[in-house]
């Protein structure tokens, strides 16, 4: 993988916002729950500063995917930075008038997810070009990050197609909830590395 510089930010904006025009669960997050490509990119530009700030924003070698991820080890502190981009997400994107729904969501992921310290993926995307090889790659660079720092991979889908992929790839479903005012559904999704598996 590499390390998404600033410089390639627009790029990694692309790539994103072409894998998640269709997604209901990313719909729900814009302002009145419509999706425009204005409104799409200011969420992956929201979510890819985030993860940037943390370090956990690569692209794929080949540069036709990306995938953004979080370490949570503890509850996190006040940073001015990550503040402004959420401030500038709630105007561009989301609209104020979403917030309390947003911030709902965002308690009751918290509550049902297992406090522990984990890997948190938040976005994991491949272009046209890309394809599955380039998925299965970034998929694998962050199961050796696991496996190396002996901590588990949490994640969310809201597709049964992408449900069904992650199973596959060894995750399990510890929960699932519905948003507000939508039809989606969202599976929670938890791989544990080799050595906290009861079944290795």
């Amino acid at each position: 993988m590499k390390l998404i510089t600033r410089d390639r930010v627009e790029d990694a904006i692309d790539i994103l916002a072409e894998s998640f025009a269709e997604n209901k669960s990313v719909q729900w997050f814009l302002k009145d729950g419509c999706m425009s490509k204005k409104r799409l990119r200011e969420f992956c530009r929201y979510c890819l500063s985030m993860a940037m700030y943390e370090q956990g924003a690569y692209f794929s070698n080949d540069l036709n995917g990306v995938l953004l991820f979080t370490y949570y080890n503890e509850t996190p502190k006040f940073s001015l930075a990550k503040f402004l981009t959420t401030i500038r997400f709630v105007l561009k994107g989301s609209g104020i008038r979403r917030i309390p729904m947003i911030l709902k969501r965002q308690k009751k992921l918290q509550q049902v997810r297992k406090s522990e310290p984990h890997l948190y993926i938040s976005l994991i995307a491949s272009n046209l070009k890309g394809g599955n090889m380039t998925v299965i790659e970034l998929k694998q660079s962050i199961f050796e990050l696991s496996e190396k720092t002996g901590i588990p991979i949490y994640a969310e889908t809201s597709l049964i197609t992408n449900l069904k992929v992650y199973q596959r790839y060894g995750f399990s479903c510890y929960n699932q909830i519905e948003l507000d005012k939508s039809d989606v559904k969202i599976w929670m999704l938890r791989r544990a590395p080799k050595s906290l598996r009861k079944d290795k």
